[in-house]
């Protein structure tokens, strides 16, 4: 018998905040998408119960909430019910239990939201707000103790930073946010989605710089299930974005183009698409649930029939590409989306076809 592990090259959060080398939007967006992870965890009925920067490893791609070795289930079937661990015994590492955890009680998602509100908070002010040296006297102030105003010691932070701070650290379950996924989406607005300067990457490709030709009318094209017909059969698209929104709004570009397309809302459902058949030209949002853009990318590089599909990788905010990724993605298209660049180069890749 063997196990098999993913390798994750990177540094750990530990590492990081004990460096202090991390800017405020760095950290900030790196919590934001530890928030993400728990929404998928969460959405098939996981809770982590250990959250902590230990647990979190910052990489070139992304980042990795890693260790669900004492993860549970919110609702076991029956026959798993209390394999792992009954009422009134404490599981995780006392720094960073939520209220409840700390006490033994029943446990749902929004303990992680609180562990990983302490980890925000540690990774901003450099130091944790309730651990000494004493597991019980650290025990007894995440119970009863609140944080020193972390406006005090961060004196540049956003007001609306320190309510997600606050929110998130609330002793009362009721009093945090109803669910990651809100949390996630507060990050967002303070610091959108972001690749990290501290990490030396290649700049992003830029589309070729000639002034875009003007646009023709769109032409009427019939729409069934999901697909259009095309200007040549080959020319064929793939569209992989979570977000519905994103998806239709590419959609209705490609359409104006009469390229044909298919849809996936996430990094599985493209895999199993680009399993099926080629595609010419391929959009993949970095952060989708469950097998995340860089997956499929990935996938891509793998599969040799693959190695023709023009890929662009979508992402919020100013994105970059390391070297070892420019030999798979042709570039970079941001959101929200530029609609000259998006018909320049759907021009652009329609002329080199």
């Amino acid at each position: 018998m063997y196990i098999a592990m993913e390798y994750v090259e990177g540094e750990s959060l530990k590492t990081l905040i004990a460096a202090r080398t991390l800017k405020m939007p760095e950290t900030v967006r790196i919590i934001k998408r530890c928030a993400d992870a728990l929404v998928e965890a969460h959405a098939h009925g996981i809770i982590h119960r250990d959250v902590k920067p230990e647990n979190i490893v910052v990489t070139k791609r992304g980042v990795k909430m890693l260790d669900f070795g004492i993860a549970k289930l919110i609702d076991p079937p029956p026959e798993d019910a209390g394999k792992l661990t009954s009422d009134g015994t404490v599981v995780g590492t006392p720094d960073y239990m939520s209220p409840e955890q700390a006490l033994g009680k029943p446990l749902d998602h929004r303990t992680d939201i609180f562990s990983l509100g302490v980890v925000l908070y540690e990774a901003l002010a450099g130091w944790h707000p309730f651990a000494t040296a004493s597991v019980t006297q650290t025990l007894v102030n995440l119970v009863t103790k609140e944080p020193r105003d972390l406006g005090t010691i961060v004196r540049d932070a956003p007001p609306q930073l320190l309510e997600v701070v606050r929110r998130a650290m609330s002793k009362k379950p009721e009093d945090r946010y109803d669910v990651a996924k809100q949390m996630a989406s507060a990050l967002n607005k303070i610091y959108g989605s972001n690749s990290s300067a501290m990490f030396p990457v290649a700049p992003t490709l830029v589309l070729s710089p000639e002034p875009p030709e003007p646009p023709e009318p769109p032409k009427s094209v019939k729409k069934s299930s999901g697909r259009h017909a095309a200007v040549r059969g080959d020319w064929r698209v793939l569209v992989a974005d979570d977000d519905p929104e994103v998806r239709k709004e590419l959609c209705t570009v490609l359409s104006q183009h009469r390229l044909e397309y298919d849809e996936a809302a996430n990094g599985s459902e493209a895999i199993q698409q680009l399993k099926r058949r080629k595609y010419a030209l391929a959009f993949i949002d970095l952060m989708m649930p469950r097998v995340d853009g860089w997956a499929v990318v990935d996938f891509i590089r793998s599969h040799a029939e693959h190695r023709g599909t023009k890929t662009y990788i979508v992402a919020a905010g100013d994105q970059r590409l390391s070297a070892a990724d420019q030999d798979v993605v042709s570039g970079v298209v941001s959101k929200p989306f530029d609609a000259g660049k998006l018909d320049l180069l759907l021009r652009n890749f329609m002329k080199s076809s």
